[in-house]
């Protein structure tokens, strides 16, 4: 997932699939902010795939060292430090 920031609450995230397509989650499109709770995120992308037993499937994300990280969906976008302000995969 690569997220980036240009205004300090707006948001901006790929989410790369493993069919390697790509999902764009924006602030202007699906209201996603940094103060938004990483199961929102994850909502979004179950909707997408049409997903039904999600209990099974997470998101997870890798930093500049390449340290994997899951994305906890009881935390804020903001909470994740590692995932703001920088390209991630997720």
């Amino acid at each position: 997932m690569g997220c980036f920031c240009a205004v300090p609450e707006e948001f901006y995230c790929e989410v790369l699939l493993l069919d390697e397509s790509k999902l764009t989650l924006t602030t202007q499109h699906q209201g996603i902010k940094k103060s938004t709770k990483g199961s929102v995120v994850l909502g979004y992308v179950f909707r997408h795939l049409n997903l039904i037993e999600i209990d099974y499937f997470g998101l997870r994300y890798c930093d500049r060292s390449h340290q994997t990280f899951w994305l906890d969906p009881t935390k804020t976008l903001a909470e994740h430090k590692e995932l703001i302000n920088s390209m991630y995969i997720i």
